[in-house]
């Protein structure tokens, strides 16, 4: 539940601000928040709050939209249903 919760309002947090900015962010956007995450579970600033089964889901699910040719889009990479 809580997991759902956290996807749909990264959501619709993206949502409000494509429908309000001016700028679009870049297709790259996708990339860098994977290895913003894929850090905080693998690099020196571990995070506390994720157990040891939800950082290692964090890390493959970083790490396959990575090892895409194409960065995926960002409402994709929080999408519930590809988990």
């Amino acid at each position: 539940v809580k997991r759902a919760r956290l996807s749909q309002t990264a959501q619709d947090f993206l949502g409000a601000y494509d429908a309000e900015s001016e700028v679009a962010h870049a297709p790259s956007l996708a990339w860098h928040t994977a290895l913003i995450a894929l850090a905080r579970v693998e690099g020196t600033s571990l995070v506390n709050y994720l157990d040891e089964a939800a950082q290692r889901g964090l890390a493959q699910r970083c790490k396959g939209a990575l090892s895409n040719r194409a960065p995926m889009k960002l409402t994709e990479l929080f999408a519930e249903e590809s988990r």
